[in-house]
């Protein structure tokens, strides 16, 4: 096999993947990706996270809403909220994204399973 990944990338994807997997019920990796986006840079508009993630401002949106806890399926549980937005506090027009206490708690979960992960390599 040609190129591939080293033994550590091989760990770092092997960690990531478990610390994932509580969620996978939850969320699809793109809204996964977007809330691990918000978590690195705190107060993003919709149209920055569209670039960081790589997607069109409508699936940013889209995802956004998700996040928001708005169609959330209501068959499972109430519609927890993941994200919160605030007014900017440089432009009253734009809407700043930030993690909500449930969305703090999943990515430090995360951030904790890969850790623990690490550990027993």
């Amino acid at each position: 096999m040609m190129g591939g990944l080293t033994s550590n990338q091989r760990a770092n994807v092997r960690r990531l993947s478990e610390a994932l997997r509580p969620l996978r019920d939850q969320l699809y990796l793109a809204h996964m990706t977007s809330l691990l986006a918000i978590a690195a840079e705190p107060g993003l508009s919709v149209n920055e996270l569209a670039d960081r993630v790589g997607i069109p401002q409508p699936s940013a949106s889209r995802f956004v809403s998700i996040l928001l806890g708005r169609y959330q399926s209501p068959d499972t549980a109430p519609p927890i909220p993941l994200i919160v937005q605030a007014v900017s506090s440089d432009d009253p027009r734009r809407r700043a994204l930030f993690l909500s206490q449930h969305g703090e708690e999943i990515v430090r979960g995360i951030l904790a399973s890969m850790e623990k992960a690490g550990e027993r390599d």
